[in-house]
């Protein structure tokens, strides 16, 4: 800006400028300055607009938006906190359901494995335990030499045909237990895991033909299967509700005289080594070997001391 002296007329010759007398040269602590020229007259006053920085605008813009906005984040804060902690509260809470829910799943396959177990504990120990028994008086007693020698006999066709019941008979429930089982992670718990072994045992005795040379007996493990499906039929409980179960003596009877029947065919080899046996040294390892571990079985389903389904006296032949 110009400012020129009242009463004085410019004048286009040479001066010098130099700074107004007592001022500073170029600049002051606003960054402007003055200068005078001389002219013809007396000195024209130049004044110079002081320069603002940038740097110092911007801080300065900057202080006034964190100025204005600093009640607004102050009173937003405790909100923030509240969202944070809900957040974590729901995870967590996500967390202990997703835990409580394994843990309801848990409980659930352990009552249905407890259920199975109860539902056909009874009907497995009683097949187990007419079996051990019928093999201890084949062993230990002369239960088949009393009757073999009239073998068109009533006596003879009883113990020879109800013997091949037993076997069919336990053979029936495993299989009914098997089908139950591989729906249940039944193997988590001691007990079924000692089930298993038992009954493995019982199934390798029956099908083994390298520790015992004696083919008498013998029934591979798809055979006792067979067997086992031949005999299980679907009944009904007292409360009217289905339930699988095994054929009784008289229809099994019935069903292997009937020329028609499959059942006549897949128990004939059953029938010749009983009559084998009677009398003779012939298969008796084979039976002595299954008799124990039908004992064990009985023992896991009917366990000491209580014994409260059969007599505690399980002796081994």
């Amino acid at each position: 800006m110009l400012a020129r002296p009242r009463g004085e007329r410019g004048g286009t010759g040479a001066g010098s400028a130099r700074p107004w007398p007592g001022e500073p040269g170029d600049g002051g602590p606003q960054g402007g300055s003055r200068a005078w020229c001389r002219g013809r007259g007396r000195p024209w006053v130049v004044t110079r607009r002081a320069r603002t920085s940038p740097q110092r605008s911007r801080s300065v813009s900057a202080g006034g938006v964190v100025g204005l906005w600093a009640p607004a984040i102050v009173a937003g804060i405790p909100g923030l906190l509240a969202l944070v902690v809900a957040l974590l509260t729901g995870r967590s809470q996500r967390r202990n359901a997703a835990d409580i829910e394994k843990l309801r799943r848990t409980l659930d396959e352990e009552s249905k494995q407890r259920a199975l177990v109860q539902r056909y504990q009874e009907p497995l120990a009683r097949a187990a335990y007419d079996l051990q028994s019928r093999l201890w008086n084949i062993l230990r007693g002369p239960f088949l030499e009393t009757h073999v020698h009239e073998p068109e006999g009533r006596g003879w066709l009883y113990a020879r045909d109800s013997t091949v019941w037993l076997f069919a008979q336990y053979f029936g429930w495993v299989e009914i237990v098997r089908r139950e089982i591989q729906f249940l992670p039944i193997g988590e718990h001691d007990q079924s895991r000692r089930l298993q072994s038992a009954l493995g045992k019982v199934s390798y005795v029956c099908s083994t033909d390298r520790e015992i040379n004696d083919g008498t007996f013998l029934i591979f493990g798809a055979e006792q299967r067979a067997l086992g499906e031949l005999i299980i039929v679907e009944g009904h409980d007292a409360e009217g509700r289905t339930r699988t179960s095994c054929m009784g003596f008289a229809a099994f009877r019935a069903a292997v005289e009937d020329p028609d029947g499959q059942l006549g065919l897949w128990f004939t080899k059953l029938q010749e080594d009983t009559a084998k046996t009677a009398g003779k040294n012939v298969g008796r390892e084979r039976l002595r070997l299954l008799q124990h571990a039908l004992v064990d079985l009985v023992d896991i389903l009917d366990p000491a001391p209580a014994h409260v389904r059969f007599p505690s006296d399980r002796g081994r032949a």
